[in-house]
């Protein structure tokens, strides 16, 4: 898990088909940054990606691998 502020790079998405379409679809691909705009604890957080803010729930944001 990434603390706010940290910025990572993404390596591989994990999971089905499904949440691999919806995180492609907010532009969570792997080989971009991802940086934590705001967000803690067991909620959602909010990510920057290509300078665009996304929401992702604690159940997809486990299944971004990255690394720092």
């Amino acid at each position: 898990m990434l603390s706010e502020r940290e910025k990572a790079r993404i390596v591989s998405i994990e999971g089905g088909a499904g949440v691999r379409k919806k995180l492609t679809d907010l532009g969570i691909i792997p080989g971009k940054y991802i940086t934590v705009a705001y967000g803690s604890g067991g909620g959602p957080r909010v990510l920057v990606v290509d300078d665009t803010k996304v929401m992702v729930g604690q159940g997809m944001l486990q299944k971004i691998i990255v690394e720092l």
